[in-house]
């Protein structure tokens, strides 16, 4: 059951937001993994995240091995 928060969870199971979802069910992923499934910008990927993050639908995490010695999201 959904606790109604003052947001609208329909806004949140539109199409892009839902493949993400599916996604991230499978496996956890990058922006930059999740753009390429979807076929859109690493920009848009990120500001999607943020929305399901900001109604607690997902977790932020970080890696611990990245390429240029930064943690990758």
């Amino acid at each position: 059951m959904f606790l109604n928060r003052g947001m609208d969870y329909d806004l949140f199971f539109s199409s892009p937001r839902w493949r993400i979802l599916e996604i991230l069910a499978k496996r956890p992923s990058s922006p930059l993994e999740i753009s390429k499934d979807l076929g859109t910008t690493v920009s848009y990927v990120s500001q999607q995240l943020r929305l399901l993050e900001a109604a607690s639908l997902i977790v932020k995490e970080r890696t611990g091995a990245a390429e240029k010695g930064k943690p990758r999201m």
